[in-house]
């Protein structure tokens, strides 16, 4: 009986006070500075994850329970930090807490800054929780909003970091985050819209991004996705289904206009070529780290472009002079088309700066295509050629991006019917290629190589099965 009457006792105040501040709408911080070690056992506990709060805590009735706290840090079981925060904000219902609940209205984060990374194994630091005490946090319907945040992504099975900067978001209807499943996000639900300033890697910057962003118990969807690269407008689509224990991803992807020298620019830092060209993606996978992302996709990737301008040496020249001199050298770059949009995977790290800086030449590309199905992580050439001012090329066969080989790679240079004039074939690894004959290639792993050493790599005159019936047309 008394444990009954204390708790209507504590109900009346209680009451008491949220009649006082739906009356006076009182806002008045309180200094809570006596009570930050209960307060930060209290909100650690339940959520696993250790929080602490280096500057003032204070905390205010606004129809909720309204916390104060300046310098805040959340680090996970291991002790690693995993967000900060200058300032932060949370609402709290009243009458639950009552009753030993946390149900949590809102939260704003000032300035944070959100750390995420990815073991080898595939687990991310935010699942690094210990085991949650006491009665569980619930986000019923609560609003999250980030003001200049900062993330920066880890994966512990590459190199290098991606860093996204001038965070802003703004979430509603939060619901059933750390409820249970195979990751955080699993049951989770949400809508609202974010957006970054930019994002960079080692190999990429994008900026001016925006998406809205729609979960339902564990299904993530960005659509619409909006951003800038390389000077180019991006639109894309992402869907995450994270329901099961290995996730499940798909994407649609479009980059227009986009300038290649700026693209080049991670490859070598002289002009390598100039002009524009468009991409498109459509992609899924599964998985939980990118060795498991890279052997699982599948789809089809496009690269196109027209009016391009390849520096460093004049091919139709070099073609020009086949006749009376049984060779000519192919700019190392110019490989890099025929790689398709994930050529920088195989080119990277090589000096294209030499090549460029050893003539005064310049190749005028009047079209070029580069058409791939993916399939388990390796590129089939669909239609991929380039023509120039006077003379036009094509590629068939298989590059795997998973064992890293070409698998018969064959380039030639073909007549105005389709018909192979010259062609060479390229296999084996990328660090080790076996070329079965001189090929442009080759320029990919190292040197400019001669494309033709004599009379026995060309083919016989005569009738002909077409090598390429695609979509670039013969110079005229």
């Amino acid at each position: 009986m008394k444990r009954m009457n204390r708790r209507v006792a504590i109900a009346a105040c209680a009451l008491a006070v949220i009649v006082a501040v739906a009356l006076f709408g009182s806002r008045v911080l309180v200094d809570a500075d006596a009570y930050k070690a209960r307060f930060e056992a209290a909100a650690s506990d339940p959520l696993g994850l250790q929080i602490r709060v280096g500057g003032p805590l204070a905390f205010a009735f606004n129809g909720d329970l309204l916390l104060v706290m300046r310098d805040l840090h959340v680090t996970d079981a291991s002790g690693a930090e995993v967000l900060s925060a200058d300032r932060a904000e949370a609402a709290v219902a009243v009458l639950p807490l009552l009753f030993g609940k946390r149900h949590v209205r809102r939260i704003e984060l000032s300035r944070p800054k959100i750390l995420l990374t990815r073991d080898r194994a595939g687990a991310l630091n935010w699942s690094r929780r210990a085991k949650p005490r006491g009665s569980r946090t619930v986000f019923d319907r609560a609003r999250l909003t980030i003001r200049d945040g900062a993330v920066r992504y880890v994966d512990e099975s590459t190199t290098g970091a991606v860093v996204a900067t001038g965070v802003n978001a703004k979430i509603r209807d939060l619901r059933d985050l750390f409820a249970g499943g195979p990751s955080a996000l699993s049951r989770a639900s949400f809508r609202g819209d974010v957006s970054l300033k930019s994002i960079r890697s080692e190999t990429l910057a994008v900026t001016d991004m925006s998406f809205r962003a729609n979960a339902r118990r564990g299904v993530l969807d960005l659509d619409p996705v909006a951003m800038r690269v390389f000077g180019g407008e991006g639109s894309a689509s992402l869907r995450a289904d994270l329901t099961d224990s290995i996730p499940r991803f798909r994407t649609r992807y479009t980059l227009s206009r986009f300038d290649i020298d700026q693209c080049l620019r991670v490859l070598s830092a002289d002009t390598i070529a100039t002009g524009a060209m468009d991409f498109a993606g459509t992609l899924a996978w599964t998985g939980r780290t990118p060795a498991e992302w890279k052997r699982s996709m599948n789809g089809e990737v496009v690269l196109s472009g027209r009016e391009l301008l390849l520096r460093g040496q004049n091919l139709d020249h070099e073609l020009s002079k086949f006749e009376s001199s049984q060779s000519f050298n192919l700019l190392d770059v110019g490989s890099f088309f025929f790689a398709g949009p994930l050529g920088m995977a195989v080119t990277k790290g090589y000096d294209f700066a030499r090549l460029v800086k050893r003539s005064d030449g310049g190749t005028r590309i009047r079209t070029i295509m580069s058409s791939w199905t993916v399939e388990g992580g390796a590129l089939h050439a669909n239609d991929v050629a380039m023509a120039t001012e006077k003379n036009r090329m094509a590629l068939t066969g298989r590059v795997d991006f998973v064992e890293q080989r070409f698998d018969s790679v064959t380039v030639a240079v073909v007549d105005e019917d389709g018909c192979a004039k010259v062609r060479q074939e390229l296999r084996g690894t990328f660090q080790a290629p076996e070329l079965t004959k001189p090929s442009i290639l080759s320029a990919l792993l190292g040197p400019a190589r001669k494309v033709v050493t004599g009379a026995k790599d060309l083919l016989p005159l005569g009738p002909c099965t077409p090598f390429y019936a695609g979509s670039v047309p013969a110079p005229k």
